[in-house]
């Protein structure tokens, strides 16, 4: 029986259109790393996933400094999903540049989630443009997350930890009558001593997570604007899938999913007054017929735009673009 083109770690269970091309190795790390050495012929397309970063832990990486270590002619086209990577500073910066190099010689394809990213990742790590990838993000809710009944309670929710802005929304909130959850572990926000008494900040599990979610009457997402890569796109998508009202900050990667206006609200950085106006406005009852006509309108984008399918068929694409041989 012939190999199926796509060797991966990567794994889609419900997407048919992956698992008829993708072979998914799984298991510890050493399993990964040796199952998809042997695997990885150069008649196949070796799909790694880039999302846990650069650094010693994750086996995808191992993997793909070890294959650029073949000849050419022995190693297989690769492809790394949701390479959001940026190097920092100091010796850890030195560290991830150093090893970038040593994995980015094995790799034909770097996957990112934002046009921003597309225009600057290669510039970032010293890489050809060809080498660069846009393949959008998607909402990660399961079947009966997004089926489950929502309310838009009088009730601010935020979640999430990598390139948060929380102060801005910390500050954009003290003054309202209104009750704001945010869901978070980073120390910065949950030791503050001046949260105010309407703001809950602090871990939560995930179940209290999406009913905080599904509950709340506007979901915030406080960004730092000052990166070299984007993010929130899953808690903002998820949200918008789920048809809440999103206020989301005007960041790298944003307005590639939102619409300003239209299936969302998108504010300038680093900006309370204008966040604190927003959330006033979707809470407020005279606005909420066009609060609810926007976040039907971002329901139906997101579905239909921005789903798993649509992040399978987009990963297909370049596999195949990189590929040897065209797919079967």
């Amino acid at each position: 029986m012939r190999d199926k083109p796509i060797l991966t770690t990567l794994d889609y269970p419900q997407r048919d259109e992956w698992n008829e091309l993708a072979e998914v190795v799984r298991g510890s790390r050493m399993h990964v790393i040796r199952t998809m050495l042997k695997k990885a012929t150069p008649d196949r397309v070796v799909v790694l996933d880039g999302s846990p970063g650069i650094h010693a832990g994750n086996p995808d990486l191992a993997v793909a400094a070890l294959l650029g270590l073949r000849p050419k002619s022995r190693r297989p086209a690769v492809v790394m999903a949701e390479a959001n990577w940026k190097p920092g500073a100091g010796l850890n910066g030195c560290a991830r540049r150093l090893g970038m190099h040593t994995i980015g010689r094995g790799i034909d394809a770097f996957c990112v989630v934002s046009r921003h990213e597309e225009a600057v990742f290669a510039s970032t790590w010293g890489l050809a443009d060809h080498r660069i990838a846009y393949t959008p993000f998607y909402w990660t809710l399961s079947d009966d997350e997004l089926a489950a009944p929502t309310t838009l309670g009088p009730r601010v929710f935020a979640g999430g930890n990598p390139m948060r802005d929380y102060g801005t929304l910390i500050e954009a909130v003290r003054p309202l009558d209104v009750q704001v959850t945010i869901a978070t572990s980073r120390p910065d926000v949950i030791n503050r001593r001046d949260i105010p008494a309407n703001v809950q900040a602090g871990r939560i599990p995930h179940d209290r997570f999406m009913v905080e979610l599904r509950d709340a009457g506007v979901v915030a997402v406080p960004l730092q604007s000052d990166t070299e890569r984007s993010g929130g796109e899953q808690t903002y998508l998820n949200a918008m899938a789920m048809g809440k009202p999103v206020v989301v900050t005007d960041c790298p990667g944003v307005r590639d999913y939102v619409r300003d206006g239209e299936t969302a609200t998108v504010v300038p950085p680093k900006d309370p007054i204008a966040m604190r106006d927003a959330i006033s406005w979707a809470l407020d009852p005279d606005n909420r017929s066009r609060v609810s006509a926007m976040a039907a309108a971002a329901r139906a984008d997101v579905l239909s735009r921005f789903g798993p399918r649509q992040w399978v068929e987009s990963l297909i694409r370049v596999a195949s673009g990189v590929a040897t041989q065209p797919f079967a």
